[in-house]
């Protein structure tokens, strides 16, 4: 990413959070590939064009980032937050992107509002739906298993509709 500053934390060994500059929206670390930046607050990063394969990004907070042109491949993103992502970015298997969250297994999907959404055939197991608006959402297929239902229950089985009645076709 060319207009990033200097610095990495990439190969996965060192755990360093990048600020984000309140003007520019840069992070202060570069994002390269294998980049541990799990459990950073990236809240309105302009993180554009950024190769993030391999990233650690496991409870990050992506909400509002700018991910135009990114790639996530093979990043681990269980329980990363999200809303409000800007652009089309390359997901890691299983993930996609809808009304700008990341949706997939274990994903933080606490409060998103997805009224309408297409999540036919996507994997929510371990996800947090806690609080989720879901209504009218197309769910066909959907995988909930161990997964935090819209009404905070836990479905701690491996049945597919555990989370019946509570919106979206859940």
């Amino acid at each position: 990413m060319q207009h990033s500053k200097a610095g990495t934390s990439g190969a996965l060994g060192v755990r360093a959070c990048p600020v984000i500059d309140p003007t520019t929206h840069l992070p202060s670390i570069a994002p390269v590939a294998e980049v541990n930046w799990a459990n950073c607050n990236l809240t309105g990063a302009d993180l554009r064009g950024a190769y993030l394969f391999m990233a650690a990004l496991n409870g990050a907070n992506l909400s509002g980032a700018n991910l135009t042109d990114a790639v996530l491949t093979g990043a681990v993103l269980t329980g990363v937050q999200s809303g409000a992502i800007v652009g089309t970015v390359t997901l890691p298997t299983g993930w996609i992107s809808v009304d700008g969250y990341l949706v997939g297994p274990g994903a933080n999907l606490t409060s998103a509002l997805l009224t309408g959404a297409n999540l036919t055939g996507v994997d929510l197991t371990f996800a947090n739906l806690k609080g989720a608006t879901l209504t009218g959402a197309t769910m066909t297929g959907v995988i909930c298993s161990y997964t935090t239902c819209p009404n905070g229950t836990n479905s701690s089985n491996r049945t597919p509709q555990s989370c019946t009645g509570q919106g979206g076709g859940l």
